[in-house]
């Protein structure tokens, strides 16, 4: 390990719960601890880190402005509606926050550029002080998601889901046949949490991939009939299913939670769910958590 990495695992909060993939099988362990109980080296886990939107208000918004670059700063100020100015805030001070828990540099001080689908990615000439440092952050009504690896491609997507709509025909439009399919079968609520399954799994899929909707969302089928989803593609977009894990769950009530990742081999790959909290003192940094999540599938998360 090196002085960069034994610098951001004391940084590390302790886990709120592990979940390890192998072979598209998750496995839940209970650990008091992360990484010293059971959670896996870097280059073998994925954090997903959980915030709330609503943290970005007064001297703890004030003190996250301040990290922002003037391009963020900008985008921030074109925002007219409140709770997107906070999610978006929120993301973005989550993001250069957490980054420095994985690597030794200062969170005002990281640069990202995008490819030519608008994914974000650390720039190429801070690629040593985070060799194979990937991200990806997803934020909706109510909560906002990062997920960090190495050494991987991964996609992430959160989704407010207590909402109603045209939910069945958007399969039609969307999906592709045995989804839309499955969707229909159910009803009310149950129908709603089936979209939302596929949907944030798909939203997962294209962001882990890095080309966004210039993948056809019906040129790819999920299986969620198992203990955790499996996917199969079509020829209008050709991929190796064997090469992916892929993670779906209810956050509390009213939120979906989805993650794509493609890793080498067939090893395992752990998921470790982190709560970010503000520190009272010192706003620009988020907290060691102090509420520990339900088990992946439980329902709410619990103090």
């Amino acid at each position: 390990m090196s002085d960069c990495d034994a610098q951001a695992a004391e940084r590390r909060p302790p886990s709120l719960s592990t979940v390890e993939f192998q072979s598209a099988v998750t496995q839940s362990v209970a650990n008091d601890s992360c990484p010293t109980n059971g959670c896996a080296s870097d280059r073998d886990r994925v954090d997903v880190y959980l915030a709330d939107p609503a943290l970005a208000t007064g001297e703890t918004a004030l003190a996250w402005l301040g990290l922002l670059s003037s391009t963020e700063r900008a985008r921030y100020d074109r925002f007219k509606v409140e709770g997107a100015r906070r999610e978006y805030l929120t993301g973005r001070a989550l993001v250069r926050t957490t980054l420095s828990r994985h690597a030794d540099c200062s969170p005002a001080d990281w640069r990202f550029e995008a490819n030519r689908y608008g994914r974000p990615a650390i720039a190429p000439d801070q690629a040593h002080a985070a060799p194979g440092l990937v991200f990806n952050l997803s934020h909706t009504r109510g909560l906002v998601a990062l997920a960090i690896g190495r050494n991987c491609d991964l996609g992430v997507d959160v989704e407010w889901i207590d909402r109603q709509g045209r939910l069945a025909d958007l399969c039609t439009r969307y999906f592709a046949p045995s989804e839309t399919a499955f969707v229909h079968a159910a009803e009310d609520d149950e129908l709603t949490d089936r979209f939302f399954t596929f949907w944030t799994l798909k939203e997962a899929y294209i962001k882990a991939r890095g080309m966004g909707l210039a993948l056809p969302l019906d040129g790819f089928a999920y299986d969620v009939s198992a203990s955790e989803p499996t996917i199969r593609f079509e020829p209008t977009c050709p991929d190796d299913p064997s090469r992916w894990r892929f993670f779906a769950r209810r956050i509390g009530a009213s939120h979906r939670l989805a993650l794509a990742m493609a890793v080498a081999g067939a090893g395992v790959v752990s998921v470790c769910f982190w709560q970010a909290r503000p520190l009272v003192a010192k706003p620009e940094a988020f907290a060691e958590p102090a509420v520990r999540l339900a088990a992946p599938g439980a329902g709410t998360p619990s103090a």
